[in-house]
């Protein structure tokens, strides 16, 4: 009898699943750039500065926590990865366009708020060596501001200007990000 070592590695249902969503999250969010790139989609700048910094600060705190494993670390970097060129691409975006990025007071506001969600996080994970729950809640809080200006956003557009197909994207992978952890048992 031969075991699976001996008949190579194979992906665990979890691994497979990571991998979808990792592929999903990319593909959806290099749609959203394309579209940003074209001119297509008025986003909230805003938005995505504070998901940026909340998805690298999300995967510093998996990296560096004690049970990281190649999946989930995976999930984390691609988030983060393509949040961060989404991010570059709106700036190139409104350079190209001569286009002055300007906060109105509630987005100022979300900025002030995450600014300083961010410090306590750098005060708690690296003054305080905090792992666990803590950090891993204030990246999540300051996702909750990232959507919530969109949400805004969202109530007083007369017409959509996002992609549908981009956040379909960003759910479906949040949804098998989520079977992921049932299936690994995290």
């Amino acid at each position: 009898k031969t075991t699976n070592q001996q008949k190579g590695y194979r992906l665990k249902a979890h691994e497979f699943s990571a991998i979808a969503s990792a592929v999903v999250i990319v593909l959806g969010l290099f749609w959203y750039i394309g579209l940003v790139m074209l001119g297509r989609i008025q986003t909230v700048v805003a938005s995505w500065i504070i998901s940026t910094t909340a998805l690298s600060l999300s995967l510093i705190t998996y990296l560096t926590s004690p049970n990281t494993t190649w999946s989930g670390g995976m999930l984390n970097a691609s988030s983060a990865f393509a949040v961060c060129c989404t991010t570059v691409a709106v700036y190139i975006r409104s350079r190209y366009d001569r286009v002055r990025v300007v906060f109105n007071p509630f987005q100022i506001k979300c900025l002030i708020a995450s600014a300083c969600i961010t410090a306590l996080w750098v005060a708690i994970k690296w003054g305080m060596h905090g792992t666990g729950i803590i950090p891993n809640l204030l990246t999540q809080l300051m996702l909750v501001i990232s959507y919530t200006m969109l949400i805004v956003k969202f109530w007083r557009a007369d017409k959509n200007t996002e992609s549908l197909v981009c956040w379909w994207c960003v759910f479906i992978s949040s949804v098998i990000g989520i079977y992921t952890a049932h299936l690994k048992g995290d």
